[in-house]
């Protein structure tokens, strides 16, 4: 398994517990703004990979 199949592997995991944390913070701004921000660098880094 190549380095590049072990991370894309290992990428729905890290978005599925970093989203559980997410939905789970109280405070609704600071999720939007982590959320936007994740949404982010996933859009900028899908391409790049």
């Amino acid at each position: 398994m190549s380095v590049f199949d072990w991370a894309y592997s290992h990428l729905i995991q890290h978005v599925i517990v970093t989203s559980a944390f997410l939905f789970a913070l109280r405070d609704r701004r600071q999720r939007t703004e982590f959320f936007a921000a994740m949404t982010f660098c996933y859009l900028l880094g899908a391409p790049l990979y």
